[in-house]
């Protein structure tokens, strides 16, 4: 099964650690996006073209980022 990111952002603080380690720079803040807490939150480009690594989701400290299967 392949797997996918899911991103929590209600949880993120736009810290920006996930987008340095997307070896695919698939991960960007999205300027547009904001939280309950007033953050601007990380977005994916294109969810088809990620692998599913999980770097994003080891290096999130805010666990905001989780990876999922997907069918």
């Amino acid at each position: 099964m392949a797997k996918k990111v899911n991103i929590d952002t209600e949880r993120c603080k736009g810290c920006v650690v996930c987008t340095n380690f997307c070896p695919f720079k698939l991960l960007y803040i999205n300027n547009k996006k904001i939280n309950h807490d007033g953050y601007n939150v990380v977005d994916i480009t294109d969810i088809n073209k990620c692998t599913g690594c999980g770097l994003c989701t080891m290096m999130c400290p805010d666990s905001a980022i989780k990876t999922k299967e997907v069918k």
